[in-house]
């Protein structure tokens, strides 16, 4: 995965009384407030969030579909991986999500895009770090 793709990120969003320190290259350093973002304290919040504003990212049946499944805890309360197999039970591969503070989640980079598991969590990790999101702590699932 190369350094571009981590910039290329949908717009971070993060809460709860926390500032969080983003770097990018057009920006170099912004701190984000508070009173700007979200941050989920766990999945389950994540999951009603979503579900109140309508979505169906966490749908059972919507999840069965596509094969989907949850595969981590919030990461920094704002990412997590998922797993699919699609409508054609092809083989298992792995996305990042971005949960949105209006409860949207959107998918980071390409859907699919990492053939194992470590891989994503991977660039997942190297993606908070790209960010340098600080003081926020690791979310529960729930």
């Amino acid at each position: 995965m190369d350094s571009s793709a981590l910039v290329s990120v949908p717009s971070l969003d993060v809460i709860n009384g926390v500032n969080a320190v983003i770097k990018t290259k057009k920006t170099r350093k912004k701190i984000v407030k508070s009173d700007d973002v979200i941050l989920f304290k766990s999945m389950s919040s994540l999951r009603s969030k979503n579900k109140e504003i309508g979505h169906l990212f966490f749908n059972h049946k919507t999840m069965q579909f596509w094969g989907s499944k949850i595969e981590t805890a919030l990461y920094r309360g704002v990412f997590f991986i998922t797993s699919e197999s699609g409508v054609c039970k092809q083989p298992r591969t792995f996305t990042i999500r971005q949960a949105r503070s209006s409860g949207e989640v959107v998918t980071v980079g390409r859907g699919r895009e990492y053939k194992t598991l470590d891989a994503a969590k991977d660039a997942a990790k190297a993606l908070i770090k790209s960010l340098n999101i600080r003081n926020v702590k690791k979310a529960k699932v729930g």
